[in-house]
């Protein structure tokens, strides 16, 4: 099967791509994956608060799925990939949700961790 990656910039040119299983070995604080429904991001330790998330990332398949809110501007910052679905004609612009069935939530919360972004 064709295993999805997802490219993350760090905004100073370098880029990430990393298949999910690269990133089991992150630590991750449960308190901080917390759905919570205030319209806050927490983006590089900054809490962003003036604006609502404005794109739905769902991930995982079946019984094991999340739905997530985030803010395209920054996840499309990070990603090369997200910004290239936002930006085009594609289903994704049009409905502002991305799904990656082939990334578990926990897999996606690692991410989320290690590029300081929580949605």
């Amino acid at each position: 099967p064709s295993q999805r990656k997802l490219s993350m910039s760090s905004g100073g040119g370098d880029e990430h791509s990393r298949s999910l299983d690269d990133v089991d070995g992150a630590d991750v604080d449960a308190d901080n994956n917390e759905a919570s429904n205030a319209p806050s991001c927490i983006v590089g330790g900054k809490l962003l608060k003036s604006a609502e998330p404005d794109l739905e990332v769902a991930v995982g398949q079946g019984d094991d799925t999340r739905t997530y809110q985030h803010y395209s501007v920054v996840l499309a910052s990070y990603s090369d990939y997200i910004d290239t679905m936002l930006s085009v004609p594609m289903r994704e612009q049009e409905t502002r949700r991305i799904t990656f069935p082939d990334i578990t939530p926990a897999n996606f919360d690692k991410i989320m961790t290690m590029h300081q972004i929580n949605g």
